[in-house]
């Protein structure tokens, strides 16, 4: 098996990107200003950056139903430390993300309850405020 060298350019790219911190929508913008289509012919898009930054084939690793088995038979065109470091920064980022979506957002903190939109005092409220 050999390695297309046009395609490997493509995929160091879009590592090399990725570890310079620009998103799968900024590297997929990118490609597809400049033409570059998947090897499927299809266009770049943040879920194709993603599955490819994702992908273990690529660093040359075999995987079976889920598992690492092993180096593939194939010639990586990442190492597999560079694979690492980018699976640990998008760990990182959707970790960060996940924090920012999931934690809640107190939009009313004054008053609340009836007569609270009026400005009249409720169960909740001293006489005098």
């Amino acid at each position: 098996m050999s390695v297309r060298e046009d395609e490997a350019e493509i995929v160091r790219e879009v590592f090399d990107r990725c570890l310079k911190g620009k998103s799968p929508v900024a590297i997929a913008l990118v490609l597809h200003k400049r033409g570059i289509r998947t090897v499927y012919g299809k266009e770049w898009t943040q879920g194709t950056v993603r599955a490819l930054l994702d992908s273990r084939h690529v660093a040359g690793i075999h995987m079976h139903q889920g598992e690492e088995v092993g180096p593939g038979k194939w010639p990586a065109v990442i190492d597999a430390g560079t694979w690492a470091e980018v699976r640990t920064r998008r760990e990182y980022r959707s970790a960060i993300h996940r924090r920012m979506v999931i934690r809640p957002v107190k939009l009313l903190t004054g008053p609340t309850g009836p007569g609270a939109r009026a400005g009249l005092p409720n169960e909740r409220c001293n006489p005098g405020c």
